[in-house]
């Protein structure tokens, strides 16, 4: 059973206002991802703070417009959830205004009271739950594998395992995104999970669901294009059916 090669979360860097890549353009992305086998891409950037203004968004979808893609090709944005209570960087106002076909959404902060593992873990799963609730928000991306870079900034020198997550929350959470028609997303930064059987159990868990699964490689430079491949064998070898991959309309 082969699963479609897609890949929805290349980051043009191009446009952003820190730090830009000029090499990293729609177009540049696009060409990348033909080398690459990719069948449907999702190209984007952050947005939220200074860094990621709108405006960077605009000339994204404006470099976009100008093109023929040579494969089905959707742009969106990646915002950050900031509390339990589905606060969010970006808006679907804001999606609409540039004229996006998708959202993604990941946890990324960490409030100063939080001091023990436990409290972070249970912490990040309320706002990735918090952020099912938005229809405008497609996707939530890269859960709990950025966690531990997170962790090191409350002090804590340990190594992160998935197997730290309670697995109550897993069926919680897959009830939500099933719920709220909420796709989730396995990004190459989950294939360190790989080899964890309570990952693999979640997996399980989201296609006993029927929950839609993303696939993205989070590339935000050329040469990363293509580094989610291994996880279309892994996928295939949980037998997850084709229509289970995720790709927004467009």
């Amino acid at each position: 059973m082969r699963i479609p090669r897609t890949d929805t979360q290349i980051h043009a860097t191009r446009y952003r206002a820190d730090r830009p890549k000029p090499e990293v353009s729609v177009a540049a992305c696009l060409e990348r991802c033909v080398e690459e086998g990719i069948e449907y891409a999702g190209i984007l950037e952050h947005l939220g703070g200074w860094r990621h203004p709108l405006e960077s968004l605009k000339e994204l979808a404006a470099e976009f417009r100008s093109l023929e893609s040579p494969i089905p090709t959707a742009i969106g944005m990646e915002v950050n959830t900031r509390d339990t209570k589905g606060t969010m960087d970006g808006t679907e106002a804001d999606k609409d205004a540039v004229g996006l076909n998708f959202v993604l959404a990941e946890s990324a902060s960490i409030p100063e009271e939080l001091v023990s593992v436990d409290a972070f873990v249970e912490y990040d799963h309320r706002c990735q739950m918090a952020a099912t609730r938005h229809a405008w928000v497609d996707v939530i991306v890269h859960p709990w594998t950025r966690i531990e870079k997170r962790l090191r900034g409350m002090g804590y020198e340990g190594e992160w395992r998935f197997s730290m997550i309670p697995e109550a929350f897993f069926v919680e959470w897959a009830d939500a995104l099933a719920t709220h028609v909420t796709a989730c997303e396995m990004n190459s930064k989950n294939i360190a999970f790989f080899d964890e059987p309570l990952y693999v159990h979640f997996i399980d868990l989201l296609v006993e669901r029927k929950v839609k699964i993303a696939v993205g490689s989070d590339a935000h430079v050329l040469d990363a294009i293509g580094a989610a491949a291994p996880i279309y064998g892994f996928l295939e070898k949980r037998q997850v059916p084709p229509e289970l991959i995720w790709f927004p309309e467009i």
